[in-house]
């Protein structure tokens, strides 16, 4: 499932900016689900595709390519070494070690996200570090993206309040239109 999130739509209504409607029987919600009608119109674009490695995320990778099989894809992963650099022990890791492993897992995904993609595929791959949210966002002027197709892993309740949601700033805070598939 697809869909491209909006602040402050009623569901069933048509959002403020004519894009589509809300999800029909849905729960009264901050956000609404809008299908988005550029996906349809075959225009060749530059689409931002975050990797992490979670299904959610490959499954995106999946439908920018299906869904626009004349865009250019940037691939982008982000680092983030704080997150992981206590060990075991509660003490703080070798942060050039945590550095160079998830350099590493990221050339990994970048890989396999080419693979998927297959060499007749434009690809381009964008290694950032910092608060993923923030990086993705700052990515859209720097490489001319038109769209963002990313993963969510539809947490609610409790965990969305304690791991965040980097989908939902990226929607909130995105200058352009932003497609979430979980």
């Amino acid at each position: 499932m697809a869909v491209v999130l909006s602040e402050g739509c009623q569901p069933g209504s048509v959002d403020g900016v004519g894009n589509g409607l809300c999800h029909p029987g849905s729960e009264p919600i901050s956000a609404c689900y809008l299908t988005l009608a550029a996906e349809q119109s075959g225009m060749t674009r530059r689409l931002l595709v975050p990797l992490d490695g979670s299904p959610p995320s490959q499954e995106a990778l999946r439908y920018a390519l299906d869904t626009f099989p004349d865009a250019t894809i940037v691939l982008v992963h982000v680092l983030t070494p704080v997150d992981s650099s206590v060990g075991p022990d509660g003490l703080l890791a070798d942060p050039a070690g945590v550095v160079d492993t998830q350099r590493e897992r990221a050339e990994e995904l970048f890989d396999e996200a080419a693979a998927t993609a297959g060499d007749d595929r434009e690809t381009e791959r964008e290694l950032l570090a910092g608060r993923p949210a923030t990086e993705i966002v700052g990515c859209v002027e720097a490489h001319d993206i038109d769209q963002i197709i990313m993963g969510s892993h539809g947490r609610d309740g409790a965990a969305r309040l304690l791991l965040g949601s980097v989908s939902e700033t990226v929607v909130r805070r995105s200058p352009v239109p932003v497609t979430v598939v979980r």
